[in-house]
């Protein structure tokens, strides 16, 4: 996504009013649950897309709609089938708190375009840089999301109480 060319091609796409979006699909359960799952979000947002997905759901064994045993993994599924039911893996876990993170950081932009202070001026400085950090700069720090998502948390609370 770092590439010049996908940043121009994505370009020229929203300039004739289309969407342009992102997805990750990964065969290997090896992946590191950070750096692919969690901040698959935070590389949508750095990179402007529109939308993001994951290729994969639920895996089909045999034609079966999911593997008929959830002790039985296949390869990059979200979640397991159980009877009827699915259940959550970590992976699934993670992405969600990729998308909590971007919950977040949606509510602070709104919250910092609506106000003129100083504040909403630094949350905005914030918005732009806290991507960029996430994806690029200290993508190896396991706690940077965590670390990015409380900033979020501490401006949208300061904002709210009108500094």
């Amino acid at each position: 996504m770092n590439q010049p060319r996908y940043r121009q091609l994505a370009t020229e796409l929203r300039t004739k009013g289309r969407a342009y979006g992102i997805y990750a699909s990964s065969w290997s359960m090896r992946v590191n649950l950070y750096s692919y799952y969690r901040l698959h979000a935070w590389k949508a947002l750095e990179f402007g897309a529109d939308y993001l997905g994951l290729y994969a759901l639920i895996n089909t064994t045999f034609g079966a709609a999911g593997a008929s045993n959830w002790k039985m993994p296949n390869s990059e599924g979200l979640v397991y089938r159980s009877d009827e039911q699915a259940i959550g893996s970590i992976r699934l876990e993670a992405f969600r708190q990729g998308l909590t993170d971007m919950a977040y950081l949606d509510l602070l932009d709104e919250l910092s375009k609506r106000l003129n202070s100083a504040t909403a001026i630094e949350a905005q400085e914030f918005l732009r840089e806290a991507p960029r950090k996430a994806v690029y700069e200290l993508h190896h720090e396991q706690d940077t999301a965590d670390m990015l998502r409380e900033q979020a948390i501490a401006y949208i609370l300061a904002l709210q109480e009108g500094k």
